[in-house]
């Protein structure tokens, strides 16, 4: 998706985490990341 300044990526991360990850970026720098890891059932949420 791009919106204006934004855009984002959702992918499976499966090497050092297992889980699903949405990275948003705001003018190609990354601002947000959920991750949502499969193992533990958690989610953690990374705002740069």
């Amino acid at each position: 998706m791009k919106n204006k300044d934004y855009s984002y990526i959702i992918a499976g991360d499966v090497s050092l985490r297992d889980g699903i990850d949405m990275e948003v970026y705001k003018n190609e720098n990354l601002v947000l990341e959920i991750f949502r890891d499969d193992m533990d059932k958690k989610r953690t949420l990374r705002i740069f």
